[in-house]
């Protein structure tokens, strides 16, 4: 078994990357991981090496001025320093690099004007979740160009009658579903399943409608067959759903009527 001594010299000198790799993960000598942190060439040695250094110093060092992407991802993740993370956030090259600084954030203006201002979606979409600003969220809402962006904001938005706006009006139906999983007005919602012309958007909202003649009317007269079986999955009306296990054309609909009428006699029973 080698001294620390001998792990030391192999993971400063040998020449064979692996061989330096193993040595690193046994030594417990801060200064000498310290060192082959910040200067060994190959990325992986430094990588080992950071995951075990403590030196706050150092790995902020790392952090902002490491080359390889990876290793400085490795020291953010070990930092506690907001300035250095605000830095990282907002100049660091690499995407991936600034939204795991944006992660640690706690400077609520900062993380505001990130994703509010920053030309890459990926990062405003982690300041998004961050954010409890519902006036930024619902700016974010409405006028990002980014798909992604808008729905994270809108799954954070609180206001009941901007959420019914977007249901019923954005023209993106990602945004449209994601504000018809929030909002409970029922009215809104069975206006959505007559008019939006979207079946996925048509689906969520039938999946909180509570009117069973609502229901009724959509087996009976929508036609894309998802939201026609999402209606049948939450009728009562045994009679109706006997005729759509007998006879109706959609197979599929066959057997959602049979599963849900299964349900109920079940139901019955207990």
């Amino acid at each position: 078994m080698k001294t620390q001594k001998e792990l030391e010299k192999i993971a400063l000198e040998d020449m064979e990357r692996s061989c330096r790799s193993k040595a690193i993960q046994q030594i417990t000598n801060q200064k000498v991981l310290e060192k082959i942190a910040v200067e060994d060439k190959d990325w992986s040695c430094r990588s080992k090496a950071i995951q075990q250094i403590t030196n706050q110093k150092v790995l902020e060092k790392i952090a902002v001025e490491d080359k390889d992407w990876s290793c400085r991802c490795e020291a953010k993740e070990k930092i506690t320093n907001q300035k250095v993370l605000e830095k990282i956030a907002v100049e660091d090259k690499d995407w991936f690099c600034r939204c795991k600084a944006i992660q640690k954030l706690t400077n609520q203006e900062l993380l505001e004007k990130i994703a509010l201002e920053d030309e890459d979606w990926s990062s405003r979409s982690v300041a998004i979740e961050k954010i409890t600003n519902q006036k930024i969220l619902e700016k974010i809402a409405d006028e990002d160009k980014n798909w992604f962006c808008r729905c994270k904001a809108i799954q954070k938005l609180t206001n009941q009658e901007l959420l019914e706006k977007i249901a019923l009006e954005h023209e993106d139906w990602r945004s449209r579903s994601v504000a018809i999983e929030k909002i409970t007005n029922q009215k809104i919602l069975e206006k959505t399943v007559d008019e939006d012309k979207n079946w996925y958007c048509r689906c969520k909202a039938i999946q909180k409608i509570i009117k069973q003649e609502v229901l009724e009317k959509i087996v009976l007269e929508d036609m894309e067959r998802s939201c026609r079986c999402k209606a049948i999955q939450k009728l009562t009306n045994q009679e109706l759903l006997e005729k759509i296990a007998l006879d109706d054309e959609d197979w599929y609909c066959r057997c959602e009527a049979k599963e849900r009428l299964s349900e109920l006699s079940e139901d019955e029973i207990d």
